[in-house]
């Protein structure tokens, strides 16, 4: 579950508590659920959130089946700037090299 300082000082928990409203708690939420709401946040016209940190928290997801339920992703260490991965995000986004073709 989310301590109290977790939430002030990760970036991970902050998204996660707007995005779950307290369903996490019930076990209703999984992580394909928290990769839908990054897409809905990235949708949104007006965000609280940066690309950037959207990056960080969508690549920290992927480590993770989306079936899990979303406390998994607690499990292992949030990197807000995951330095050997920060190419990988580029990817995650960019279109098919053979869409124009």
């Amino acid at each position: 579950m989310i301590t109290a300082e977790a939430r002030d000082t990760c970036l991970l928990s902050r998204f996660v508590e707007q995005f779950a409203n307290g369903d996490i708690a019930n076990g209703l939420r999984t992580v394909d659920d928290l990769k839908s709401g990054i897409r809905q946040e990235r949708m949104t016209e007006l965000s609280d959130w940066s690309n950037c940190e959207l990056d960080s928290i969508e690549l920290h997801a992927s480590q993770f089946s989306g079936e899990s339920l979303l406390n998994s992703v607690f499990e292992k260490p949030f990197d807000r700037y995951p330095a050997d991965k920060s190419c990988s995000v580029s990817k995650l986004c960019a279109p098919s090299p053979f869409a124009w073709t």
